[in-house]
């Protein structure tokens, strides 16, 4: 003969236990779900941010070059024989945004041709390093300087007539700006004024 289980309140409890057990799995997994999107999320946002310090970094040295020219200029091919240098070192900034900071080096290859190497770092990354966090970016740039080529034959040249009034000095001989350092050999001197064959030149004070 076959028994028939009469009392079902033990089947009901194990049956409630299952339930609550699969729906906190339930709730545990969507709420990790939720928890890792975020994290990359936050990864992505961090990499951009470094990213774009990173090119903040590379276009302000080429924003501020015209002020750098000399600066730039007196570096040696890279590479350097020993005891010269080819290579100028950026130290660390914080950039405008304040999203970050940025470092790099700068290698000269040539008189036209430089390299702008760029690591950047976010300011997220900068208060997370202990519990593992951060982003950073490198970015790199080739400048190509081409500098005006000028063919000065004279110290003045004129179209038409030319007055020089006041204590005005005219030189055709080559200078180099004061404080300038590395430039190249002196030119031949040239005229001083170089005005048409029909044009008159007149002085007038000291």
């Amino acid at each position: 003969m076959k028994h028939v289980l009469k009392n079902e309140r033990g089947m009901a409890l194990a049956l409630a236990i299952v339930a609550l057990v699969v729906v906190g799995a339930l709730i545990a997994g969507a709420f990790f779900s939720g928890t890792q999107e975020q994290r990359v999320a936050e990864n992505v946002r961090r990499v951009q941010a470094s990213f774009g310090v990173a090119e903040q970094g590379v276009y302000d040295i080429i924003r501020v070059w015209p002020n750098s020219t000399q600066v730039y200029n007196v570096l040696y091919q890279y590479p350097a024989a020993p005891g010269a240098a080819s290579q100028r070192a950026i130290p660390r900034n914080t950039a405008a945004s304040k999203t970050g900071s940025y470092n790099g080096t700068l290698y000269k290859f040539n008189d036209q041709l430089y390299l702008i190497d760029m690591t950047a770092q976010d300011t997220m990354s900068l208060a997370g390093r202990i519990r593992g966090g951060g982003a950073s970016q490198r970015v790199g740039l080739l400048a190509r300087i081409r500098p005006l080529q000028i063919n000065a034959q004279a110290s003045l040249t004129a179209g038409g007539g030319l007055v020089a009034a006041g204590n005005a000095s005219i030189d055709g001989n080559d200078h180099p700006p004061t404080g300038w350092v590395g430039c190249p050999p002196l030119d031949s001197a040239k005229a001083g004024i170089r005005i048409e064959d029909s044009a008159t030149v007149s002085a007038s004070g000291h």
